[in-house]
């Protein structure tokens, strides 16, 4: 278990997925809303997805360098500032694609089929792609 000295109010001591969040922090792969909240029965975001998915790659030591942009997605203005980088980074990889119709929906909700596959396409597309610094 993590001993840390800032918990979060709202990550119960002894959750199932208390260690998880503790370590994701420690590790900068997922941050809460603020240093007391994690929100951990929040649904999650494509971006917030892409996000994590892109820290827990600058964690292992894979590129996280980015070569293209989202111009190919009609909704490219609706991704947040914070999560432009690593939406480029997921799509340019091949972890995440568009929904169809050129739409990208970056605040819209991370289906769990979606959410299962992409650890997948990590593994395929940069596990195994041997993508280091």
């Amino acid at each position: 278990m993590y001993q840390l000295s800032a918990r979060f109010g709202d990550v119960l001591r002894n959750s199932w997925y208390t260690d998880a969040v503790y370590w994701a922090r420690e590790e900068g792969v997922l941050t809460g809303y603020d240093a007391q909240t994690f929100g951990p029965e929040d649904p999650i975001t494509r971006e917030q997805l892409a996000l994590a998915l892109y820290q827990y790659s600058a964690v292992k030591g894979y590129d996280t360098g980015v070569h293209s942009d989202l111009s190919a997605f009609a909704d490219r203005d609706r991704a947040s500032s914070w999560a432009e980088h690593a939406l480029c980074w997921a799509v340019e990889h091949r972890i995440m694609s568009g929904k169809g119709d050129g739409l990208m929906d970056p605040p819209g909700p991370a289906p769990r089929a979606e959410v299962a596959q992409l650890p997948i396409s990590h593994l395929e597309n940069v596990d195994t792609a041997g993508y280091f610094h």
